[in-house]
């Protein structure tokens, strides 16, 4: 069976497919009890941060709409209707109804869409999980944290302006920095062709990485996913 990424239409490097990496990760977890803390809070909604439209789709920026398009497909859930000025997705996810959300406001106005989620739904900030790409990381990177400064990255401000506060949950995806040029014009690029041909095992460490926020908590992902690797030489 040939796997066909769904973003490229490239083949994955990988003879089991191109979510090769996920499968890896949850065999890792087989026999343990998938059980969430009760001390952490349950994520009730995951926020894939990017920028409508065809000319974004591919772009380094649109890191967060690709995980949370790959993580919406791997559980059967359907990007169903516009609401709160985005796309969702609603199911039940490990048992537990979770709401998936891509901002249509564009990335810079994201705050917007996810105020209007938050105020619809009584949510607490601290039941969202926000992921996004980061220029600081590497390219495959992946970083699990609670709160924090935006680090720069104006998707993530304006949420934070738009909530009045920072105490969310955040996923950052390494893309990595230019050796030169205008940092704004690198994550508007596509991905390079190095990069493209390892984005499959990308996501799917994202994924992975998502599975365990949900499923075993913030502080077991961390420990599984926050590490120092790097996909690219």
């Amino acid at each position: 069976m040939v796997a066909i990424h769904p973003y490229f239409g490239l083949r994955s490097r990988h003879p089991a497919g191109w979510s090769y990496l996920l499968h890896e990760k949850l065999s890792s977890l087989k026999g343990e009890v998938w059980t969430r803390p009760d001390s952490e809070r349950r994520i009730r909604a995951v926020v894939g941060l990017g920028n409508p439209g065809l000319r974004f789709r591919a772009t380094r920026h649109n890191m967060g709409f690709m995980v949370l398009d790959s993580f919406v497909r791997n559980h059967s859930l359907t990007w169903g209707q516009k609401n709160y000025k985005g796309w969702i997705a609603h199911g039940a996810v490990y048992g537990n109804d979770l709401l998936c959300l891509k901002p249509l406001t564009f990335m810079n106005r994201s705050g917007e869409s996810v105020a209007a989620m938050v105020t619809a739904l009584s949510l607490d900030p601290c039941d969202l999980l926000v992921v996004h790409d980061d220029i600081d990381l590497s390219f495959g990177r992946i970083r699990i944290r609670r709160g924090g400064s935006s680090g720069g990255h104006k998707g993530v401000q304006s949420i934070i302006d738009a909530l009045g506060t920072s105490d969310f949950m955040r996923m950052r995806v390494g893309i990595g920095r230019p050796v030169a040029g205008d940092i704004e014009s690198w994550v508007l690029e596509p991905f390079s062709a190095q990069e493209a041909e390892v984005l499959p095992e990308v996501l799917d460490r994202a994924l992975a990485a998502i599975d365990c926020i949900l499923a075993q908590g913030i502080t077991e992902a961390m420990n599984r996913f926050n590490i120092r690797d790097r996909l690219l030489s």
